[in-house]
């Protein structure tokens, strides 16, 4: 008799118990630096390995197995049984992110309720731990993620970026899972950067200090120097936050120099939520942003007279993407195309290249 049998055997309301507890099973996470160091991580392989910095993820299969699968596999009435507790427990898929000695990101799925490619709700939890130490010579998990891009975002935008997107390509997978690229979409994606374990190690709350002054080596509007610490410290949660949020909206509104980056983002994603320690800082509707994007100067690594008819395709394919995984959508005003090619007519008339179309 299997396991699916048995279960069926013993009373509705003990089994739902039973239920219920494998769904919610979580995956412990690091909680310290040797612990971290001691796991068996691999790296994503992608243009963050270049820039000096990435994120890990467990090397073993059996992390990402999502907790409904056997059930949802032993019989017709245990699958309808898992479905309806499914729907009632409204379980997320939640991801512990801690960054670890502020080079390299240690990504741990704690809770895979189901496996599905759109997820109603996931919630990915930042946190610190380690103090920044800038390595003499790099090695597996060292690099200096405080770089400043030629033209581009710090480094460390890059290694967050990158988990993002691996996620919506591949969704809760290890980079070294024979997963087929394909689309994945979340209705609601809450990025919450909570206070490290060590407090002790917090500096002041200042509301006027930012990511770039404090890591980048930015000099601060009131002493026009770079600050200066004055010992160990960590990384303040709302200093990461604001930086990644104004990022995210740069990625959002297909400037320039963003939009081949930020492309896939608005037809995958609901709303985005950043928090601090649980506390809403920012809410972005990624339907309402979508609908009242308007052009300008899009996709600059095309010529320019391709570059608005490339960005009113992708606004086409991006809110039919919306539609398909069910994602709430804005209509468009009328007008919009002809609205975006005078507007792209009147940029390049007041700023003509230097190098004719390009």
């Amino acid at each position: 008799m299997n396991s699916g049998s048995r279960l069926l055997n013993i009373p509705r309301e003990l089994r739902d118990k039973i239920v219920t507890l494998v769904l919610t099973h979580r995956h412990p996470s690091p909680q310290t630096t040797a612990e971290v160091e001691a796991q068996d991580r691999l790296s994503l392989k992608d243009v963050t390995d270049a820039l000096g910095g990435s994120a890990y993820y467990l090397a073993d299969p059996s992390s990402y197995i999502p907790n409904a699968v056997g059930l949802l596999r032993a019989s017709k009435q245990l699958r309808s049984e898992t479905k309806s507790a499914l729907e009632r427990l409204d379980l997320a898929h939640e991801l512990e992110i801690k960054f670890v000695n502020e080079q390299y990101l240690a990504a741990t799925w704690t809770l895979v309720p189901t496996p599905t490619k759109h997820c109603k709700r996931v919630h990915a939890s930042f946190q610190s731990m380690g103090v920044w130490q800038k390595p003499a010579l790099p090695s597996r998990f060292q690099g200096d993620p405080w770089i400043i891009g030629d033209g581009g975002p710090p480094s460390y935008v890059w290694i967050f970026y990158n988990t993002l997107v691996h996620f919506l390509t591949y969704g809760v997978n290890a980079p070294h899972a024979e997963a087929t690229p394909g689309i994945v979409s979340v209705e609601r994606l809450e990025l919450d950067f909570i206070n490290p374990e060590e407090m002790h190690l917090l500096p002041p709350e200042d509301d006027t200090m930012t990511l770039d002054v404090a890591r980048c080596g930015f000099p601060s509007r009131s002493s026009r120097r770079p600050r200066i610490t004055q010992g160990p410290e960590l990384l303040r949660p709302e200093w990461l936050a604001r930086a990644l949020n104004s990022h995210m909206h740069h990625l959002f509104n297909m400037s320039y120099q963003f939009a081949s980056y930020g492309r896939m983002f608005h037809g995958r994603i609901g709303t985005m939520i950043f928090k601090v320690n649980g506390n809403v800082i920012d809410s972005i509707d990624v339907g309402q942003l979508l609908a009242e994007l308007k052009f300008y100067d899009s996709f600059g690594d095309v010529s320019r007279s391709k570059r608005v008819n490339m960005w009113i395709e992708w606004k086409q394919e991006a809110q039919k993407e919306r539609k398909e995984h069910g994602l709430e959508t804005v209509a468009f005003k009328d007008g919009w195309k002809e609205e975006a090619r005078k507007d792209a007519a009147e940029y390049y008339r007041k700023n003509p290249s230097m190098w004719g179309d390009m």
